[in-house]
């Protein structure tokens, strides 16, 4: 497949395109699609972010909300192979699956409507329509949530309840922690609390 077949697969035709991926692996190109989506990303965003006065209303110069874009589009990039990994060792795990690489080149194109998202987004926040912008940033990041599901399943040869199981998994156990990490702050500022107050 050409660089624009991908891309228009990846978008309108993904389960044949991802069956595909899986097994060509060409992660050069995914890397560089995802890195090119992550940059325009970024870019649009600080845009928006500009026309919509939240630069200012934080406070910050526009410099720095810059280089903050440039740190969170770092950050995408570590947590691509960090929930590849992730994923990967999980359905290795649990249905004995693995595909690391394969699996890689089909996360990082699973995130191409995020662009979509953002570019529109920023278009109807120029013509004054924010609200017209948030739920085409809403929709695309669907998108990509769903075009994910399909990549773990296709990549990793998983039924869709098992790729639902294995995407959601992370998330589940980060809502847990986070829950007991609420708790132990309750339970620690009572105590003090208390300590205190006796």
């Amino acid at each position: 497949m050409s660089f624009t077949e991908i891309v228009y697969g990846v978008l309108f035709q993904p389960v044949n395109t991802f069956r595909y991926l899986k097994e060509a692996r060409p992660l050069g190109l995914s890397l560089l699609i995802w890195a090119a989506v992550i940059i325009l990303s970024v870019v649009i965003g600080q845009g928006e972010a500009y026309v919509n006065n939240e630069i200012k209303s934080l406070g910050l110069p526009l410099q720095v909300a810059g280089m903050l874009n440039w740190v969170v589009g770092l950050f995408s990039f570590i947590m691509l192979f960090v929930m590849a990994g992730i994923y990967s060792l999980l359905a290795d795990i649990i249905y004995g699956r693995n595909n690391a690489k394969g699996l890689l080149v089909c996360l990082a194109l699973a995130s191409l409507p995020g662009v979509l998202g953002s570019a529109l987004s920023y278009v109807l926040a120029l013509a004054g329509i924010k609200w017209l912008g948030m739920l085409f940033s809403l929709a695309a990041g669907m998108w990509v949530i769903v075009l994910q599901i399909l990549a773990l399943r296709e990549a990793l040869e998983l039924t869709t309840s098992g790729a639902l199981l294995i995407y959601f998994i992370p998330f589940i156990v980060l809502f847990i922690f986070a829950l007991l990490l609420i708790v132990l702050i309750g339970i620690a500022g009572y105590s003090s609390f208390n300590a205190v107050g006796g």
